[in-house]
């Protein structure tokens, strides 16, 4: 284990060549490796980000094939089927379920341990329209079920 030296670490300056600074750097100690990722881990917020993002990542690879439709109808199939290989495999769809849950829970969580209804506007306006999220895919997944029969897709 390295260990400081007897002498005070000084900058570099007109009396202290940077050889010797450079020696004392070396003999202080290393700090020990960082925990704070564990930390991080015991934190509701930092889980409710890490499903956000995934949800973010489903819905963008989404809405990128629904892009690649404006190049081609071809190039939107094949945008579709890594799309598929990727949230519909297990590991995907596992991964997609999970941090609907988790986000879904821990938002519903903060909202109900709430101790007062007073907010901010925004905040307002970010839990009703998270609220309505699922309203709107339920009724969107019920309309293109009813399309895919009708055309036989």
């Amino acid at each position: 284990m390295l260990t400081l030296s007897h002498r005070a670490a000084r900058a570099p300056d007109e009396r202290t060549s940077a050889a010797d600074a450079g020696a004392r750097a070396a003999e202080t100690p290393l700090p020990p490796p960082s925990r704070a990722w564990l930390l991080r881990l015991r934190n509701p917020q930092t889980w409710r980000l890490a499903s956000g993002l995934v949800l973010f990542a489903f819905v963008l690879t989404h809405f990128l094939n629904h892009a690649l439709g404006h190049v081609s109808l071809e190039a939107m199939r094949q945008g579709q089927a890594i799309r598929r290989a990727v949230w519909g495999s297990w590991p995907g769809t596992l991964l997609l379920y999970g941090a609907v849950a988790v986000h879904i829970g821990l938002a519903l969580w903060k909202l109900i341990r709430r101790h007062t209804w007073r907010m901010p506007t925004w905040e307002a306006a970010q839990i009703a329209l998270g609220l309505w999220i699922p309203f709107l895919a339920v009724a969107r997944s019920i309309v293109s079920a009813g399309w895919s029969r009708k055309l036989g897709a």
